[in-house]
Parts: structure tokens; sequence; C-alpha cells
């Protein structure tokens, strides 16, 4: 969030806070940043970690499905063949063949691609005249860091890197590093 508000507020992207800007970021945040990983780390409780992994890869199907729902796409023999294929492909690796048993609680971990394909929708329903992407992806991270950052405390899960190369720092800092090239990339 910081290194994208910087980049932002540099290129001169940092957007104007007013309410549906402001609105925007919370619900786009909600779907796409915080809910989704909140389900995927309620899942690892349950669900052995290739599972999630592997189930994180329908969010595109999922997106595809919501889009379709809405009436925002028709049906196209091509993107329909690239779901499907996806989506077989990703039964193909869950298929009991590959050692892991699938049961009920499999299904918590289908909730983070559908909230993630529920933001897709989202962001193109609702995205904001003249806000700028960088802008964007800066607005809804600082706005979850807000909104997260209290209750991870709270609940006494919060994990904050130390300036130093400690080996157990070292992971924080790369997360932080590469979901700030993923933005900017």
């Amino acid at each position: 969030a910081a290194v994208l508000a910087v980049v932002a507020v540099v290129r001169g992207h940092w957007p104007a806070l007013d309410t549906r800007r402001l609105r925007y970021a919370v619900i786009a945040g909600l779907l796409g940043v915080s809910l989704p990983n909140l389900a995927s780390y309620t899942a690892l409780a349950v669900v052995p970690t290739a599972v999630v992994g592997v189930i994180a890869a329908l969010s595109p199907v999922f997106t595809y499905a919501f889009a379709l729902g809405l009436g925002m796409e028709r049906p196209s023999a091509a993107r329909v063949a690239g779901v499907l294929a996806g989506l077989g492909g990703v039964l193909w690796v869950l298929w009991p063949g590959a050692a892991m048993r699938i049961d009920g609680a499999a299904l918590i971990a289908l909730i983070a691609p559908a909230l993630l394909a529920a933001g897709n929708v989202y962001r193109s329903l609702a995205w904001p005249p003249g806000l700028a992407p960088i802008g964007a992806a800066a607005l809804v991270l600082v706005g979850q860091a807000i909104l997260v950052l209290p209750l991870a405390a709270a609940c006494g899960v919060i994990a904050v890197p130390g300036m130093g190369a400690a080996a157990s720092d070292l992971p924080l800092w790369a997360t932080g590093a590469m979901t700030a090239a993923f933005y900017l990339g």
C-alpha cells in the first residue's frame, strides 16, 4: 500500500477522496483483497495447501459465469471452451488420483475465487470516471490496510517485519515487494 501510494503521488495519480471513490475502494478492496484472503487462510486450516492453490485458479471461471449471468458478456464458443479447459485442468489436478481427498471442507476454498470474481465484476461496473489504475490500486490497498490492521492487532495476529534482515522478516518483506511489483506490472 505504501509503495503504491508513493508511486501514485509521484505520478500525479493519487485520486481525489470523494464519497464515490472511497465507497469504490472499500468494496473493491473487500471483494478483491481482504475477504478472499480471509477465505483462503480459513480454508488452509482444513484443506491441503495444494488444493487451495489449485482452486484459486477458478477465479476466471467464476468471473465469466458472473459476467454472463449479469448480461455483461454474451456467450462465446471460444471463451466457453477456454473456461471449460481451465475447469477441466483444475478438476484433473484435484481428482482423487492426485492423492488428495476432497470433501465438504474444500468448499470453503471455493469462496476465495468466487469473491475475487465478484470483485472483478464489481470493478468493471463501478469504476469511477477519471480514476487512474495505479491510484485505484493504491487507494484500495491503503483502505484495506486501514480496515484490516486494527482488526489484526485486536486479534493478536498481526506480523510487523523488523527493519533488519532477520530470516523471519524476509517472507513478509518479499510478500510486500511482490505485491507492489504485481500491481505496478
